[in-house]
């Protein structure tokens, strides 16, 4: 990812856009829900996670407090 300028973290955040625009369509959000920005909120998440993984030297398990946390960014 980092030898591509971010390409592949652009990659992800338009999947997640495109993801939470269907699940708009369908009614899952507000008409004036901000996918952009709600695509960029997980995006940060999981990279996060993932640092916070590798950085513990894969002790710390990257889905610890998942049940809370999901309900929180799925707002």
């Amino acid at each position: 990812v980092q030898g591509n300028g971010g390409l592949g973290r652009h990659r992800v955040e338009a999947s997640l856009k495109q993801s939470l625009r269907m699940a708009a369509t369908q009614g899952a959000f507000a008409a004036d829900h901000d996918v952009a920005a709600h695509a960029n909120l997980l995006r940060c998440y999981a990279l996060g996670r993932w640092h916070q993984f590798v950085k513990s030297g894969f002790r710390d398990d990257p889905l610890a407090q998942w049940p809370q946390q999901w309900p929180l960014l799925a707002q």
